[in-house]
């Protein structure tokens, strides 16, 4: 989920794409400022020039850079400085044709310059010319002398760089050997450097150029642990030598950008230093597309991967030509089932480097996800033709798979060629025990991840933890086989839960496989756990993702019932929903997209309790989005499930399922799923199932959308939406009803004078009864706490025809202060017409039932119960309230029935036990009375008295006496004991034990 800063990066791209037009009405008052510098010494003023283009260029102001750099070529064209200044700029914006253009022109004036030769080097090293760069590089090292070179320094570094891309590994160590000496003789000055930091600091001709040194030694080290991992102790000191520079030269932005390199050694703090250096350099400068790209690889590499594709895209915007950042929002779009973006992203790579592993790893993989195997078997071999020790190629793809496809068996395959080609990528053995881990086979999961630790030993969570959770919890619980399932638990769970559980998931096998046609392989292991943590580190690695179930095909992850409060979710649509998941994904062979499948599974909870799909805030939202021409489309709606509207995704995808059903019954849901997983184009998948083209699906489905939303009458809030309303406020400044629209969003966002400004000048061109006026003038004394002015501002609402949910709930109030209570409730019967799905305490149902209870109409009470309790899904209170109505009025059927509902939401509530036990008594369903009995004796509290404990243990012993347990009934029998040897129960009990022996 982006973090905050993420939108200040949004909107300074829209800046970006303004920037040349501003650029050019700002130079002229600076060049007029420029030439009126003393003319007498040109080459101070020459220095001037680059000095101040110097500072644009570190604060990433790089046209005005470049304006300052090219003044001082003008009067002095053989100016290295200058000249260099360019080609920085013109590099770090990936226009590195003009940049080569400016290095021509510049050896013209200087042949053999060797930092020239190292820069032009550094541009065929971006554009993938592996042989010219090398070339280049040792041209520049063969014309160094003793001592400190930085050239041949930079020269080196490109050439270890070159011989690594084209698998000369060997070859590449024996360069950066040079580094290690070179790290040995200058030890005590580099170190020395660093505790002089802040001197250094303060005099820039020679704290840069130390600055510079470190850093570049620094990314040597680094780079020999990657070719090296079991060399991983340079890790540490390449951090040190990397810290020091950024303490001499705050701003130099290739420390910082080495520095997360670096950091991502030590996984478990690396995105929260990605995050620290992009605030800093936010500051000063934010153009610096590499540490954009290297912040991403590295949430990418923690499973953030919108975060990720954000960074990346903003590093584009920078440098469009940015190879790795096309890799990066390629590899996500992939993910994501944005195929035909990811092609281009791949294709404009590759068109700046034709010979970009990563990208031609991604072709081929994308091939594989379209059913083109040959052409996947093509495009690595290609690859590999270019570097025969790139297993990472395959590495990737197995990721992709695994995250598009969910077809973890394929995804171990690809990671297990790639480890053959390169037994020394630690992270594709962690990969590999999380792919294993994710098929159920939690010994040869643990076997790899232990190898990954024992070749890379630095902390990397996501590795350690998939460790501890399968040592120490999954290999140690309890399990349960039955004909299509293995179900491992807890031990204190197996007795308590699993018969909940395990009859659940055999009813939803026999559903699902009768209605869809289609039998998965089994058994599917289902792996329960007590604690959320526990659900979230053997499900993605990392605690606290805020998720409760989790389905991988053949295996599915769930959090108990004990791990989150009564009622914080809902134990049986999760084990549903996630069952479900296992029919689409092996229907469709994992090619089904996202929020096909999610939506699928959400419809298929609603069988449990319709009421499970009646959420009032997703449903608000909805509204919300629909009246603010949000409703998301289906092209890129897989993309929504990465964000922070998660929630909102699942819930408009379980509506995209039922209009699908509407239209073609179960039978198309199911021939879409057969249609993927024979690699069908969605564009096809949706013609020949639904009869639609994409576009038409989406007008339809607004259209179900806007019919769904039509019968509520309720304010929409534009808030989230601002921009959109802003601009489309903006582009018609007189059209009072947007204007209206955009005050409105203010308010929504609790900026109550701007919302007033913008009324005003909405009022201007609206009637003076309009009653969206005249409501946000209602909302607007409300908030200023004009109490009798609010009121009579919404009688004038009313009075014009106005209609609006919280309107008439705030109306209901104000009656029932004034003692009219017969006219709220008349209110509040307008406001459940408004809007129905309104729970709670607040909610009209809870005030008319309190009403007809209090007037003696218990029948109308009991109907209000039963609607609330019908929308308010996860309410244990109100089941409750509910049952204990029926037991009054209807009879015991329908009272177990509604507890029967509320165990569903948790079965660990000790109430609902309470409540069932003597009703399953009365009605002699012995089993489960002994369900019920076993819970409470479980569930007693500490302080309850004695004579409860027993009437509990007595009642499991009679129970189990009764059904022939008679072990576990001695047992019972032993526990009551304990509490009162002598209770004539006790002794009855006792002695029909004996005789049934």
């Amino acid at each position: 989920m982006p973090p905050g800063p993420r939108m200040g990066r949004m909107s300074r791209r829209l800046l970006l794409l303004l920037l040349p037009p501003l650029l050019a009405l700002l130079v002229s008052p600076a060049r007029a400022q420029d030439e009126d510098l003393p003319p007498d010494d040109v080459q101070d003023l020459v220095e001037r020039y680059v000095a101040r283009g110097d500072d644009s260029l570190r604060q990433g102001n790089y046209v005005e850079a470049i304006l300052r750099f090219r003044k001082a070529l003008r009067r002095d064209p053989k100016h290295r400085g200058a000249r260099f200044g360019v080609v920085a700029c013109l590099k770090t914006r990936g226009k590195y044709d003009e940049a080569n253009e400016e290095l021509d022109l510049h050896f013209k004036l200087h042949p053999g310059d060797r930092e020239a030769l190292v820069l032009k080097a550094e541009i065929d090293l971006a554009r993938g010319r592996d042989a010219s760069a090398r070339e280049g590089a040792r041209k520049v090292i063969a014309g160094g002398g003793e001592g400190p070179d930085r050239a041949g320094r930079r020269a080196r570094l490109v050439l270890a760089e070159a011989l690594a891309r084209t698998g000369k590994r060997d070859e590449a160590r024996n360069v950066l050997d040079y580094f290690l000496q070179y790290y040995e003789d200058r030890f005590a000055a580099l170190t020395g450097a660093a505790d002089d930091a802040a001197v250094l600091r303060g005099d820039p001709t020679r704290g840069r150029p130390i600055s510079a040194e470190l850093t570049e030694v620094a990314q040597a080290l680094r780079m020999y642990v990657d070719l090296s991992p079991l060399d991983y102790e340079f890790i540490q000191n390449a951090l040190d030598l990397v810290v020091a520079a950024r303490d001499i030269d705050p701003q130099n932005w290739d420390a910082l950008v080495e520095y997360v390199r670096i950091t991502r050694a030590d996984r478990r703090q690396a995105n929260a230093r990605a995050r620290k250096a992009l605030t800093k350099a936010e500051k000063q400068n934010p153009e610096i597309a590499d540490l954009y790209v290297e912040a991403a690889r590295t949430l990418l590499n923690g499973w953030n991967d919108a975060e990720a594709r954000s960074l990346a895209e903003t590093a584009l915007v920078i440098n469009p030509n940015h190879t790795d950042a096309h890799a990066i929002v390629a590899r996500v779009m992939l993910e994501d089932f944005e195929y035909g973006d990811a092609q281009e992203h791949i294709h404009n790579g590759l068109k700046t480097d034709p010979r970009h592993r990563a990208l031609l790893s991604l072709q081929a993989t994308l091939d594989l996800l379209v059913g083109d195997d040959e052409g996947f078997e093509k495009g690595m071999k290609r690859v590999l033709a270019i570097d025969p020790t790139y297993g990472e190629g395959f590495h990737i793809a197995g990721l992709v798979v695994a995250g598009r496809q969910r077809r973890f068996d394929r995804a171990a395959e690809l990671t297990r060629r790639g480890l053959e080609i390169d037994p020394l990528n630690h992270e594709a053995y962690a990969s590999m025990g999380v792919f294993l881990a994710n098929l159920g086979r939690s010994e040869e999961a643990l076997k790899m991840l232990k190898h990954a630790k024992k070749a890379f030993p630095w902390e990397h969570p996501i590795r350690d933890n998939f460790a501890s959770v399968l040592e120490d919890i999954t290999l140690q619980m309890t399990k349960k086989r039955t004909e299509h399932f293995i179900v491992r638990l807890d031990a204190t769970e197996s007795e308590l839960y699993g018969p909940f559980l395990i009859p659940l998931l055999e009813e939803c096998w026999d559903d699902m496989v009768q209605r869809y046609g289609f039998t998965p392989r089994a058994p599917i292991l289902v792996e329960v756990f007590q604690k959320a943590d526990d659900f979230s580190v053997r499900t993605l690695g990392l605690p606290g993702i805020p998720a409760i179930g989790a389905c991988f095909g053949g295996l599915i992850t769930l959090d108990s019932p004990k791990a989150l409060k009564p009622g914080a979710f809902l134990w049986a649509a999760t084990a549903r929903h996630e069952f479900a998941h296992v029919m689409s994904l092996q229907l469709s062979g994992g090619q089904v997209p996202r929020w096909f499948t999610e939506g699928l599974s959400v419809l298929e909870e609603k069988p449990l309790d319709s009421g499970w799909g009646l959420d009032m805030q997703l449903e608000r939202e909805l509204y919300d989005a629909y009246h603010a021409g949000d409703v998301p489309k289906i092209a890129k709606f897989d993309a929504m499930f990465r964000t922070n509207r998660v929630g909102f995704a699942y819930h408009v995808g379980g509506h995209m399922l039922e209009m699908l059903r509407q239209r073609s019954g179960e039978k198309g849901i199911v021939k879409a799923l057969r249609l993927w997983g024979k690699d069908t184009p969605m564009r096809e998948v949706f013609k020949e199932a639904f009869d639609l083209e994409l576009e038409e699906f989406d007008r339809l489905f607004l259209e179900y959308v806007g019919a769904r939303v039509s019968k509520w009458k309720l304010r929409p809030r534009y808030g989230r939406h601002m921009e959109a309303v802003q601009l489309d406020a903006l582009n018609e400044v007189s059209n009072g009803e947007k204007l209206l629209k955009l005050a409105w969003a203010h308010y929504d966002r609790r900026e109550v004078i701007d919302a007033g400004a913008w009324l005003d000048r909405a009022s201007k061109q609206l009637p003076e009864d309009h009653t969206g006026v005249l409501l946000m003038r209602y909302r607007l004394e409300l908030a200023g706490g004009r109490q009798d002015r609010a009121k009579s501002r919404l009688d004038q609402f009313f009075a014009a025809g106005g209609e609006e949910h919280q309107a008439r709930l705030d109306q209901a109030q104000f009656l029932g202060r004034d003692g009219k209570e017969a006219e709220a409730i008349e209110a509040y019967k307008k406001a459940k017409e408004d809007w129905p799905l309104t729970v709670g305490p607040s909610s009209p149902y809870h005030h008319l039932y309190q009403y007809y209870a209090k007037e003696g109409e218990p029948r109308k009470a009991l109907a209000q119960l039963e609607e609330h309790a019908g929308i308010a899904s996860r309410s244990i209170e109100l089941k409750l309230k509910l049952a204990r109505n029926y037991r009054l009025m209807k009879g015991r059927p329908e009272a177990i029935e509604v507890l029967e509902k509320a165990l569903q939401i948790s079965v660990y509530d000790a109430r609902i036990h309470q409540a069932l036990l003597p009703l399953y008594r009365a009605e002699g369903n012995t089993k489960k009375v002994i369900r019920s009995a076993r819970f409470l004796v479980k569930l007693l509290p500490d302080d309850v008295g004695d004579e409860v404990a027993l009437e509990l243990w007595l009642d499991l012993a009679a129970a189990l006496l009764e059904d022939g347990q008679q072990e576990e009934a001695r047992a019972a029998l032993r526990e009551a004991q304990e509490l009162d040897g002598e209770a004539p129960r006790l002794q009855e009990l006792k002695k029909k034990l004996q005789e049934e022996e």
